[in-house]
């Protein structure tokens, strides 16, 4: 890993002194009402970072890490990949959705052995938890009977 380096974006300019990247997990900058509990909370330190010249905001929901869409959630498992890993992969409920949009799903040898019991009489069913951000992402029917075939 010796031949690994990381190299600084042009225009950079280096300054003395540690920096500390703080990810505050669960507190985002959402809307300023009563639906934000930070909002309304008594946060002198978080407002007195917030003023801090090398304050920046990140993008933690929606195609931003990973995301199906703009209009999903997320949670803290997609944040975590996407600044660890430094860049933007599909996970989760988008890889879910690729694998059935493609149907990349219904080629693997246990999706075929369950249609072939299903299609013996046999019964499928499917449990999961399901929520309208997209983090555990519903199944859809495809007309057979079952609810994913």
């Amino acid at each position: 890993m010796s031949d690994m380096k990381l190299n600084p974006l042009a225009g950079y300019l280096d300054f003395p002194g540690p920096m500390v990247t703080v990810i505050l997990d669960g507190i985002g900058i959402g809307p300023q009402n009563e639906s934000n509990g930070v909002y309304l909370a008594h946060t002198p330190v978080l407002d007195a970072l917030l003023q801090e010249p090398m304050f920046t905001r990140l993008k933690a929901h929606g195609t931003a890490v990973g995301m199906p869409s703009d209009d999903d959630m997320g949670n803290s498992e997609v944040g975590h990949n996407a600044l660890g890993a430094g860049r933007v992969f599909s996970q989760g409920a988008k890889l879910v959705s690729e694998a059935i949009q493609s149907g990349k799903i219904f080629e693997g040898q246990a999706w075929a052995d369950v249609c072939k019991q299903t299609g013996q009489g046999g019964t499928l069913h499917f449990i999961g938890m399901v929520s309208d951000g997209n983090v555990h992402p519903p199944t859809t029917s495809n007309g057979c009977g079952c609810m994913v075939c």
